[in-house]
């Protein structure tokens, strides 16, 4: 059995560029942007990972799998609270007309994984929104999929 069985998954559709996307979660001045000022990432196997959310939540990890543009893999902790941390997988498919995002927030514990369904809700709009920007002209991105806590993905209508 997994040691992290309880999965938050999501996925959304972007019209950007896989490498654009990929960018966000690479190049720490983007990764502050996205998650919050103070917030850092050193992309490559063993690099840490911090998050300074705007409400004073600071989470720490490390990066466990990087294969750029296709994956990035990172602990995610908060100090004094998850004795183990939790698991991010992050993993992008190229379309013809932009960016496929499956997200995978895998824990040891339902009550983990309920807690951060609103946090990943909130944080995969922000970029949406910046990606948006960064593509071509007149585009936009689909809203975001359904998330549900079961774990099951679903695509836009």
């Amino acid at each position: 059995m997994s040691a992290f069985p309880h999965k938050l998954d999501r996925v959304l559709f972007i019209r950007a560029r896989r490498d654009t996307v990929f960018s966000f979660f690479t190049d720490s001045a983007r990764w502050a942007a996205w998650w919050g000022e103070g917030s850092s990432i050193d992309p490559h196997v063993s690099g840490r990972v911090l998050i300074r959310h705007p409400n004073g939540v600071e989470v720490h990890g490390e990066v466990v799998d990087v294969a750029a543009p296709d994956r990035l893999v990172f602990t995610y902790a908060t100090p004094g609270g998850q004795p183990v941390a939790s698991l991010v997988t992050i993993r992008l498919e190229a379309h013809a007309d932009g960016t496929m995002l499956h997200l995978s927030h895998a824990f040891e514990d339902a009550a983990g994984r309920d807690a951060h369904v609103q946090g990943w809700r909130f944080h995969l709009s922000g970029p949406r929104r910046s990606w948006m920007a960064g593509s071509r002209r007149g585009t936009r991105a689909t809203p975001p999929a359904a998330m549900t806590p079961s774990g099951s993905s679903l695509l836009p209508a």
